[in-house]
């Protein structure tokens, strides 16, 4: 049973919804008609991972010109591979953008010891009446971009604690955030279905790490 304020949730994320749906589609098309008009041949199926951070590199220069996303902000410091990285105007909640190859898995936090710091969170059950976001909290959003049609889709993650590469998923909310903002605020939560994860197995470490670079999760 879902304790927190659900509706709180979604009206504090409901910026970035927005801005990340229009700015990841719009990075996507442009990536797209760059390589097609500049002649360089990187095909999808061969060159997924550099067209992936060529296409985060562009929405991270989009997301930081966009003027709707407050109170949200981007930090402009967060690593040298333009991660995106997101925190609120009080700074006491964070949120980090990872590409997922599978629409359906949550990448594992790996070796990194500030990530794996990351992860770990307070169980949004057990805040009970307290409104969640007061508390510092990190969440995770998952974008992937479907190969055949180019739409983006985002999910929402808290994760609770870490996992090793290949194992089960530590997360105790995992929501769809559509682009269309009636169906997003008609969200109904549910709890995590672990099954759905057991199937993807490979998370894309190397090209997680090559994102973060040297740098810890200090946003």
């Amino acid at each position: 049973m879902v304790t927190f304020d659900t509706e709180s949730l979604l009206s504090e994320f409901a910026p970035i919804s927005r801005v990340l749906n229009r700015e990841l589609s719009r990075a996507v098309t442009d990536v797209d008609v760059a390589l097609g008009s500049g002649g360089l041949d990187l095909p999808v199926r061969v060159y997924s991972t550099p067209r992936t951070h060529l296409t985060r590199a562009v929405a991270h220069r989009l997301i930081g010109q966009a003027e709707d996303l407050r109170p949200w902000e981007l930090n402009p410091f967060a690593g040298p591979n333009t991660p995106i990285h997101l925190y609120n105007g009080q700074g006491m909640t964070t949120v980090r953008v990872l590409h997922a190859h599978v629409p359906a898995f949550v990448p594992s936090p790996g070796s990194n010891h500030t990530r794996r710091a990351f992860y770990v969170n307070t169980p949004l059950d057990s805040l009970e009446a307290v409104p969640a976001l007061i508390q510092q909290q990190n969440f995770l959003v998952l974008w992937n971009e479907d190969p055949h049609t180019g739409e983006v889709n985002l999910r929402l993650a808290h994760t609770t604690g870490i996992w090793k590469h290949g194992g089960e998923h530590q997360c105790d909310l995992i929501m769809d955030m559509p682009s269309d903002e009636e169906e997003y605020f008609g969200t109904r939560f549910e709890p995590a279905d672990e099954d759905e994860f057991d199937k993807y197995l490979l998370p894309n470490e190397l090209e997680i790490d090559e994102e973060d670079g040297d740098v810890g999760l200090s946003s």
